[in-house]
């Protein structure tokens, strides 16, 4: 499934191979086996352009069927997490994802504590509508898939 949607984009000049993804001094980057074959698409004004609400970059990885949406953020957390669903919905206009094997990330820089609470309430958010988690790191946000 993952498969088709790679090809149903129609966006080769947006796709890469690559683990990483940085941006404004933040960076966001999946460590695998190299068994493991990772699509990176540009979103941020290159599959997505104009005026939509979209985030920076998703990640496939058709072996698991597993999608990241990420977004590289300063400090607006609420707003990072709308560009993250509007992708997720521009997604499933493509194709159904499943929603067990869409995870979200938020890289940013440091966020007010009083933040928190406000992202616990987008985790649950998150969860219960669109993904099956979603993550916040400083600066730099690492994912292990196995």
């Amino acid at each position: 499934m993952a498969q088709n949607i790679i090809h149903s984009l129609n966006a080769e000049a947006c796709i890469s191979h690559s683990t990483v993804a940085k941006e404004k001094n933040k960076t966001f980057r999946i460590e695998c086996n190299n068994k493991l074959k990772v699509f990176k698409i540009h979103i941020d004004g290159c599959f997505i352009k104009g005026k939509q609400i979209r985030c920076d970059y998703a990640f496939i990885i058709p072996e698991n069927n597993t999608y990241f949406f990420v977004e590289l953020k300063s400090e607006d957390i609420e707003h990072a997490f709308n560009q993250i669903i509007e992708t997720i919905n521009h997604f499933n206009k493509i194709q159904r994802l499943d929603k067990n094997n869409i995870e979200g990330y938020i890289i940013s820089s440091s966020v007010p504590t009083s933040a928190n609470l406000k992202f616990q309430e987008l985790i649950i958010k998150f969860k219960k509508f669109h993904g099956k988690s979603l993550a916040r790191y400083t600066n730099q946000g690492i994912k292990t898939v196995k």
